[in-house]
């Protein structure tokens, strides 16, 4: 039966900031040129991202979840009766659990899952805990009709947990403009994002950091905070410059003039963060892990420490790292072949025509 209004999805997530919120803006931006209206159903966590410039005109209906796993599995139910979605789209583990254990979610609608991380990929809990993480995604796979995965790594991951459920990789990455890398006040200035918690590897960072003053004077900025006060406190006495939360929008123009992105995740999801850097003319080295696999060069990867250091020194050359910045946009094109519009659209529609 045709639509009367255009095709909905409703996002919910319980982590509407940093890089699930950013990936959830942008899967609402890449389908409104294909006919899809979506609205949102999220947590911020006091971040404030959808009072941010543009975020809440790219929703046709939005609002913050009440506090709480409870107050969301409420939220849920009320909102699924008064939008009546054609797809419903779970982001982050929690939103992940609570809204596929409502009962007239799957029956009613086709649930889509973005985990953006499974939470069994920790390495700040022990096996134990993972295992229990991963055997609650399989339980859970068979209330889900399609997992929607941000990396090539998470989708071998979903796979394993899928059945009966679709699996498909959807990269957000658009086409960028090239921009002229601007000069760093110090040969050396590195920068990151995110926020300062175990994922991170803070601890890691700051090795790499100490590690290049050793030799030679460094600027060090953290674009984000942590957790806790502590975390904060630990990298900003190191002699890192903590910029607290930044406007999506902002985290461009400070990552510009810096001469390295230096990611030192253990853990990851996709690579957003790495991506803006890109976007931005910064050369970037990151961590080897799988999150990265089939994506980045593994000569843009370091295994440790010491590797990190030859790599940074190696920019210190600035027609090296002209050389660097021209690779990474000429990837960036490449990935913004995949076409994310067209294709998370067509997503959405084959589920919703599946599920029925």
């Amino acid at each position: 039966m045709p639509h009367e209004r255009p095709f909905r999805v409703l996002h919910i997530t319980e982590s509407f900031s940093a890089g699930t919120g950013v990936a959830v803006v942008g899967f609402a931006r890449a389908t409104r040129s294909a006919g899809v209206e979506s609205a949102l159903l999220a947590d911020d966590r006091g971040s404030g991202l959808l009072d941010e410039d543009g975020v809440r005109e790219s929703f046709v209906y939005a609002e913050l979840a009440s506090k709480g796993l409870f107050g969301l599995w409420r939220d849920i139910g009320r909102v699924v009766r008064e939008l009546n979605p054609d797809v419903v789209h779970l982001h982050s583990s929690k939103a992940g659990f609570v809204g596929r254990v409502r009962p007239e979610l799957f029956r009613k609608t086709p649930v889509i899952y973005s985990p953006h991380c499974f939470a069994f990929e920790r390495r700040d809990i022990n096996r134990t805990q993972q295992f229990a993480y991963r055997s609650i995604e399989k339980l859970l796979a068979r209330r889900t009709t399609a997992f929607v995965c941000v990396s090539p790594h998470e989708a071998t991951l979903a796979e394993k947990l899928a059945d009966p459920a679709s699996v498909f990789v959807v990269n957000n990455f658009k086409k960028v403009d090239p921009v002229t890398a601007e000069g760093a006040v110090y040969e050396r200035a590195i920068v990151t994002v995110g926020r300062i918690a175990p994922q991170k590897d803070p601890a890691m960072f700051l090795r790499v950091v100490n590690k290049l003053r050793s030799d030679h004077e460094c600027r060090a900025t953290w674009i984000g905070v942590g957790d806790d006060v502590t975390s904060t406190e630990a990298v900003a006495s190191a002699g890192v410059t903590v910029t607290g939360w930044v406007p999506a929008a902002e985290v461009p123009g400070r990552l510009r003039g810096n001469t390295v992105y230096l990611h030192t995740a253990s853990w990851e999801a996709g690579p957003i963060a790495v991506i803006d850097a890109m976007a931005a003319g910064v050369s970037v080295v990151v961590r080897r892990i799988p999150a990265f696999e089939g994506i980045l060069p593994l000569e843009w990867q370091f295994a440790d420490e010491d590797e990190a250091y030859a790599m940074i020194s190696a920019l210190d050359d600035p027609a090296v790292r002209a050389d660097r910045v021209r690779q990474q946009f000429a990837l960036l094109d490449e990935l913004a072949k995949q076409g994310a519009e067209a294709r998370l659209a067509a997503v959405y529609r084959s589920v919703h025509t599946d599920g029925r």
